[in-house]
């Protein structure tokens, strides 16, 4: 089980990562794609097309190279113009005279191309046209899918691409079948309307493609409900099993959907049961009348339907646990994962876990994991301080370090073991040492042993010590010149370790330091292509706090833009807005992030945009957005979204009544901020 916490992944090992390849920035790609080598150019080419519309200088010159003839460069041209998005608006007429070669995978291409480009790409709407007569799919069904985004809303022909596309979800051809996949789902509403009335009573592949389309859409497919659990009623296995995943996607109707997917969990086929029991826990606390039907299945013969079961009880949280003692006995399985996942479960269970939990503290296999399955619910466990402080008096090896990371994660709540933990930075050496100034430093008991930590963090025999009493130090005290000056050598080191927990609490602490923290950038860049998402997140913010980079480093901190997960993408967005005209050169990025229609995305890429390029039409677009977010339930997104309506000015009479709005604010901090920009803007 993977605590959230610094000495977890320092207990593991003290190796150091080694350093990834140096990243390159734009004016090197730049450098490389003007080479005679064509193996060069298409190199060029590559890293281009990572950069996306961060790379839309290079238009020009990637439009005049597309005079080439040879057919690999420009079809990878082709790709990369596609991969800017509306900032490859320009080459719209280049694209549309492509679609005339005689190369199919160049007219493919080229579509691909026109379609990701967008409404920007409206003049090629009549030849796209042409192509959804082709009897060739490679033409007709990319041109289909192109239409569908740049002309959305275009009535007259949605039915003819739904129809087109829908057919296509029985095409032998994976790729083809995709496009439309996604295609369908960016239509929406419409689409699914569409396939219910008509496909889903098609023939099975087609049909369990339709529930596909029908999981991507989400809520608003919510119409295609009653048809759906029709569906799961009735087809074959592979198709039931795919309804249900839609029916848990979709995630309407808990009333009507909750009783129809708990007669699944019975199901004769072990995917159907697993489908059944995983769109259960899409719908959270409000699947809380199956959790007893879904602990019977804890002792399922199938792994994949035990493991599904665990997940979603853990999902439906504390109104599960009626199923506590099920999960408990699972912790004593053979199968690693299987006891790990209820392990992870009971955490999010939380409080209504803590006292059985608490029971296995004396358990001779168990208590480790109960330790630490205390660790994960938090703050939530502190009636177990006693028992942890009486087992950590009385224990020694791995079942201590377990006790230490669970009274450092209940937090300020765990005082009562400030003597213990005392006593053991006194008394012991190695591990267990290094874990008691860490629980130290959370429950904020740290004052007494700062002459200690000052000391550690030149030790040299103990990295485990230095990097966790420089971490505690800085976190004690992060205004102290001196600690800083002396601790930024072990700082950059650790961000190196090859702990992934050290390298993202350490980057946490650089982003408390902000600017004097400048001399780790170097190390900071490194993580940006770091595989834990945490991570990079982390560093991301890190060099938002720290504020100076370069163009080039800038250009690699926007790359993130098009990480797949979400918390990157934003924290990216922050810190271009951060710094401010700085980030002028991500502007078209940023824009083509719109297009994902993300409402929270929209949010911080509206956001950044009015930090870095404060047009008129920048605060006009970004009102909608704003507004919205006032009506967010979390208050941090409201107080930034008021911060930015007072960018925008009180001109529009909306904004001024949502400012005025907020100062009644059910949250006192957004009650202060709308009353200090009120008074900001009056002035």
């Amino acid at each position: 089980m993977c605590h959230i916490v610094l000495i977890a992944g320092l207990i593991v090992s003290a190796a150091v990562q080694q350093d990834s390849p140096r990243f390159t920035g734009l004016s090197a790609t730049r450098e490389k794609f003007q080479s005679s080598d064509i193996r060069e150019k298409l190199k060029a080419v590559s890293q281009i097309q990572d950069l996306g519309a961060l790379a839309a200088g290079m238009i020009p010159d990637l439009l005049k190279t597309l005079s080439t003839d040879d057919l690999a460069l420009k079809h990878e041209i082709v790709i990369a113009l596609g991969k800017m998005g509306p900032a490859a608006k320009a080459a719209v007429p280049k694209l549309i005279s492509l679609l005339d070669e005689p190369s199919l995978i160049l007219k493919h291409s080229s579509i691909l191309a026109l379609g990701k480009i967008g409404p920007d790409s409206k003049e090629s709407i009549a030849k796209l046209t042409v192509f959804l007569e082709d009897k060739n799919a490679f033409l007709r069904i990319p041109a289909a899918s192109a239409l569908v985004r740049i002309d959305p809303e275009n009535d007259s022909q949605k039915y003819k691409l739904i129809t087109i596309l829908a057919d296509a979800l029985g095409d032998p051809n994976e790729d083809l079948r995709s496009d439309a996949v996604y295609a369908l789902a960016t239509i929406g509403k419409p689409a699914s309307a569409a396939l219910t009335n008509r496909f889903l009573h098609s023939d099975p592949i087609k049909c369990l493609h339709v529930c596909d389309v029908l999981a991507l859409i989400g809520p608003d497919a919510d119409a295609a409900v009653p048809t759906l659990i029709k569906i799961v009623n009735r087809k074959q296995n592979q198709v039931c099993s795919h309804g249900l995943r839609a029916l848990g996607a979709i995630g309407t109707r808990p009333e009507i959907v909750v009783p129809e997917l708990k007669k699944f969990l019975s199901h004769q086929s072990a995917s159907v049961r697993a489908n059944a029991t995983l769109a259960l826990g899409k719908f959270g606390e409000a699947a809380s009348s199956a959790s007893i039907a879904i602990a019977r299945n804890l002792s399922d013969s199938d792994d994949s339907v035990r493991l599904a079961s665990i997940r979603t009880l853990g999902m439906i949280g504390a109104k599960a646990k009626d199923s506590i003692p099920s999960l408990i006995n699972v912790l004593s399985d053979d199968t690693g994962t299987v006891t790990l996942a209820a392990a992870e479960s009971l955490g999010r269970i939380g409080k209504p876990a803590v006292e059985p939990v608490s029971k296995l503290l004396n358990h001779p296999k168990l208590a480790t994991l109960a330790a630490s399955i205390l660790g994960e619910i938090g703050s939530d466990a502190k009636v177990a301080v006693p028992e942890l402080v009486k087992t950590l008096m009385t224990t020694n090896g791995n079942l201590k370090r377990e006790v230490i990371l669970a009274l450092a994660s209940i937090g300020p709540s765990a005082k009562a073991s400030k003597s213990a933990l005392i006593g053991i930075t006194k008394s012991e050496t190695g591990k267990n040492r290094s874990a008691a100034v860490y629980a130290l430093s959370m429950i904020g008991e740290v004052r007494e042993i700062v002459p200690f930590l000052e000391k550690s963090i030149n030790d040299r025999d103990d990295e485990l010590l230095r990097i966790t009493s420089t971490w505690a130090l800085l976190r004690f005290d992060p205004e102290n010149k001196s600690y800083i000056a002396q601790t930024l050598p072990n700082l950059k080191a650790a961000l190196k370790h090859e702990s992934p927990i050290v390298r993202r609490e350490v980057t946490s602490m650089i982003s408390r330091l902000g600017s004097r923290a400048k001399a780790t950038v170097p190390e900071l860049m490194l993580l940006l292509e770091d595989h834990d998402p945490r991570i990079r997140s982390e560093a991301i913010s890190a060099l938002g706090e720290i504020g100076e980079l370069s163009p080039d480093q800038i250009i690699e901190v926007a790359k993130n833009l098009n990480d797949p997960v979400p918390d990157v993408r934003t924290a990216t967005c922050f810190t271009l807005g951060k710094m401010g005209v700085q980030s002028r050169n991500t502007v078209m990025a940023l824009n083509s992030m719109l297009l994902r229609k993300d409402p929270f995305e929209n949010f911080v890429v509206h956001w950044a945009l009015l930090r870095i390029n404060p047009t008129e039409s920048t605060r006009l677009k970004a009102i909608p957005s704003m507004l919205r977010t006032l009506k967010e339930s979390h208050s941090e997104a409201r107080v930034e979204a008021i911060e930015s309506l007072g960018l925008i000015g009180t001109s529009k009479p909306e904004v001024l009544k949502a400012l005025q709005n907020a100062t009644d604010d059910s949250n006192p901090i957004v009650q202060s901020t709308a009353k200090k920009i009120l008074k900001k803007l009056a002035d």
